[in-house]
């Protein structure tokens, strides 16, 4: 059986559509009939119609909007979902993984700011060695096709 909420939210979708008054006359009790079938696991306030506009301006198409003819609908629902559990849920091992603490925070912190401090630091020229993970390299490079090398005019 729906409760009064259930019932109310039912007739406030339909009233919205029909205009005040129309949706006894158009619906009856109908509208809270269907929703019995799924008044024990819907979550309130999830009631919607799924029918498009334009489908229900069709249906009330007639004189002074009236309808053409029976009122077909679609309203959704969200619902709870039904668990069943395939083994016993109390033998569960569940492992809890720590938020941190003030000092592992600080860590964290301290190393996002020195990497974001890299990051905005001046850049060095370094001569000497090698290229090494991280450095960042600014270079000219000039390719010719070895068929035609020395035929090719130096750019101005």
């Amino acid at each position: 059986m729906l409760n009064r909420a259930q019932i109310a939210a039912s007739r406030r979708l339909l009233t919205n559509l029909t205009g005040e008054g129309n949706t006894a006359n158009h619906c009856g009790p109908y509208a809270s009939v269907a929703m019995q079938t799924v008044a024990a696991t819907a979550l309130q306030d999830s009631e919607r119609i799924e029918t498009s506009f334009e489908d229900l301006a069709k249906a009330f198409g007639g004189k002074d909007c009236a309808p053409l003819g029976d009122l077909i609908y679609s309203i959704g629902v969200e619902v709870v979902p039904t668990i069943t559990w395939t083994g016993d849920y109390r033998k569960l091992k569940i492992t809890v993984t720590s938020p941190g603490d003030d000092e592992t925070d600080a860590l964290e912190a301290e190393s996002i700011f020195t990497q974001q401090l890299r990051s905005l630091g001046t850049m060095r020229v370094v001569t000497g060695r090698g290229l090494t993970i991280g450095d960042q390299v600014v270079m000219d490079l000039d390719a010719v096709n070895a068929a035609t090398v020395g035929t090719r005019t130096p750019k101005t």
